[in-house]
């Protein structure tokens, strides 16, 4: 017999905490809730274009637009015009987010092994490795309704377009 356990709910919990961490650490460089899986993204992929980046972070177009606006304001990244297709933009990290990079990747790393300070070595290798096994199953769901607000896993370019993973 299954014994059911929220999963859902205690992955929900464990990712609203590590960005609420983020968020407080962040917040005196100017970065706002959830918005360093951008800076990262940004900066391992100079240049990527704003419709795949969207696509890799599983987020629809509008969410990931109005992020890059306030990340431009902020002085993170520049937008310029694809050449290839005058109707998309490339993004580019700015000076400043460069700068920032390292230390967002430290904070990062810091909240997840606090995260996970409760398991051993192995444990966390098991863990990692469980998840990311989660995740290539939900790859192969199928796709939400046309009008769903969120980008459906395995749809666009998927993450193998950013490289590397935000704790590197």
């Amino acid at each position: 017999m299954r014994i059911h356990r929220p999963v859902g709910r205690w992955l929900g919990v464990v990712a609203r905490m590590h960005q609420m961490y983020m968020a407080r650490q962040l917040e005196p460089m100017g970065i706002g809730m959830g918005q360093y899986p951008f800076l990262l993204s940004i900066c391992e992929t100079p240049g990527i274009r704003q419709d795949n980046l969207a696509d890799a972070l599983y987020l629809n177009k509008s969410s990931v637009a109005r992020a890059l606006t306030q990340l431009e304001q902020n002085g993170f990244l520049t937008r310029t015009v694809d050449p290839a297709d005058r109707r998309a933009y490339c993004i580019h990290p700015t000076r400043r987010a460069r700068e920032i990079r390292g230390e967002i990747v430290r904070l990062s790393r810091e909240s997840i092994s606090h995260l996970t300070r409760a398991l051993s070595e192995e444990e966390q290798n098991i863990f990692a490795s469980l998840l990311e096994r989660v995740y290539l199953s939900c790859t192969e769901m199928p796709p939400p309704a046309p009008d769903a607000d969120t980008k459906a896993p395995g749809t666009g370019s998927p993450l193998n377009t950013i490289k590397g993973d935000f704790h590197e």
